[in-house]
């Protein structure tokens, strides 16, 4: 849940979605400017590992943006298949986020002008 829209509202709102959360037997954190809501033992780098498990891909990319993504930069950190591990940057990100990230582009806009580009050079090898 966004509140970018009223950041005055941030501790009432999380006070009110944790309670909810918890009452459902899910968890809620915060992120940038964000509530997040899941099961209880689950995240994005557990989600991570069994994709790349059960998937078995041969290169993997992750991008994040929040402290949510922490540990997934971690897992990329630490895997031995090729990867590359994006962070996405923006003036709320906390000091250290990208510390494990193997490129930092400067925001959204930055991040779809090197998928685009990414994509034009896959697409001129294929040719």
């Amino acid at each position: 849940m966004h509140f970018r829209a009223a950041p005055d509202a941030a501790e009432e709102l999380f006070d009110r979605v944790g309670d909810l959360a918890s009452e459902l037997g899910l968890v809620a954190t915060r992120g940038r400017m964000v509530i997040e809501v899941r099961p209880a033992g689950a995240s994005k780098a557990l989600a991570l590992e069994t994709l790349v498990r059960e998937q078995r891909p041969s290169a993997v990319v992750f991008a994040g943006d929040d402290e949510a993504d922490r540990e997934a930069f971690e897992v990329m950190a630490q895997s031995m298949l090729p990867h590359i591990a994006i962070g996405v940057r923006s003036d709320e990100v906390l000091p250290g986020l990208f510390d494990r990230c193997d490129l930092v582009v400067d925001g959204p806009q930055d991040w779809a002008a090197f998928l685009t580009e990414w994509l034009d050079l896959i697409q001129q090898r294929e040719e």
